[in-house]
């Protein structure tokens, strides 16, 4: 089975301070299982050890580290430890990259072609949602797919139709049925 987690990503590229490229991407996880219970574990040790006693985000009402691991709350120590554990797992990372001003520059001649076309940042996180699992869905016979959610809205209907999108590209491309099971969440 894979396992993909789509991770949040905010499209903000029409302001300076932002980053250049916007990128989406998947980790595809042999056996997701195992890590999941290799990093319950390691969460049960840490918050057991008494070295963490004191640090805030070990504390189950900060509801941070005690509850979920995440690189901006954890402490370098955390991080390490679970940098181990899944280094410890066969675990691949697909992605696609997008110039920020190519985008621009697309949508301003799309524009001009187009009087009533307005871009959308929804547009591009659908687009690459598309071009990064084409390919990627045919290889397993149960896809998870969990997208974070964007703003304040879940948008998995309008993911949903990008995943049937790209699978029937890959059927067309390919000329051969994908078997696979797709289960979409947030």
């Amino acid at each position: 089975m894979l396992k993909f987690l789509v991770t949040k990503i905010k499209c903000l590229w029409e302001r300076p301070e932002t980053a250049d490229f916007f990128i989406l991407g998947f980790i595809d996880i042999e056996d997701p299982n195992s890590l999941r219970n290799k990093l319950l574990e390691l969460r049960k040790r840490l918050l057991n050890d008494t070295y963490f006693k004191n640090i805030p985000s070990m504390q189950p009402s900060a509801q941070k580290t005690a509850a979920l691991f995440h690189a901006k709350d954890d402490i370098p120590e955390v991080r390490q430890e679970v940098y181990r554990v899944i280094k410890s797992h066969k675990i691949n990372v697909i992605a696609a990259i997008k110039d920020k001003q190519k985008v621009v520059q697309y949508a301003l001649s799309r524009k001009a072609r187009e009087a009533d076309y307005r871009y959308r940042p929804s547009e591009l996180y659908d687009f690459l949602t598309r071009r990064i699992f084409t390919n990627n869905l045919h290889s397993a016979n149960r896809c998870e797919i969990c997208f974070s959610i964007r703003g304040d809205k879940p948008r998995t209907d309008a993911l949903r139709k990008s995943i049937e999108i790209a699978r029937e590209r890959f059927i067309e491309k390919y000329e051969k049925d994908s078997k696979s099971s797709i289960i979409i969440h947030s």
